[in-house]
């Protein structure tokens, strides 16, 4: 009798410890539970960005290639969102639009150092390849910031959300290009 009640704790202990089910939702899927943004939201706005830019003159120019570099995005949102995340989900579109010739460098520091040493060991000859490349310089740089204002009150919760980009000239300094995407979510207590 005893080894049945110890058989039958350990087998609930064993349940108790075991991962919750889970189940596959539709990304676009709407969480009713919180006023946070939504991933639609940020598919929405990589979407929005990406038909601003390909429209963008400076980046139409026959005979032109532009070079856009990522400086990073400040999140101000205090919910961690990805802001790398965003601006390269807006490189992948503008790379597959068709009527858009655009050029993309890397400068993470870590693809840098890489990048370093990959040029080294070319000019030593540990590796084969064209000795003394430089590294492609950008004509533009692609950054942003991201914006966040809540309100609660006995009712529940407010959230005003501004996901902002911009396209500088390395050259000049000069904004070439700005666009945001405003949002403003909801939720009763």
């Amino acid at each position: 009798m005893n080894r049945f009640f110890v058989a039958s704790a350990l087998l609930a202990l064993c349940a108790a410890c075991s991962d919750p089910p889970t189940s596959r939702v539709a990304l676009d899927g709407e969480e009713v539970i919180s006023a946070d943004i939504k991933a639609v939201d940020l598919r929405t706005a990589v979407d929005k960005m990406t038909r601003s830019l390909a429209a963008l003159p400076a980046l139409n120019k026959p005979g032109t290639k532009p070079v856009i570099a990522f400086v990073t995005v400040e999140d101000r949102t205090d919910e961690n969102i990805d802001g790398y995340n965003l601006l390269s989900n807006i490189r992948k579109r503008l790379l597959a639009e068709s009527s858009l010739s655009v050029t993309f460098v890397d400068r993470a520091d870590a693809t840098l150092d890489a990048i370093d040493k990959e040029q080294k060991a070319k000019q030593d000859g540990t590796v084969t390849g064209k000795p003394g490349g430089a590294l492609t310089g950008a004509d533009y740089f692609l950054t942003g910031f991201l914006f966040r204002l809540q309100r609660s009150n006995v009712k529940g919760v407010e959230q005003y959300y501004r996901l902002s980009f911009r396209l500088t000239d390395s050259r000049t300094s000069d904004v070439v290009w700005e666009d945001d995407y405003e949002l403003k979510r909801a939720t009763d207590f």
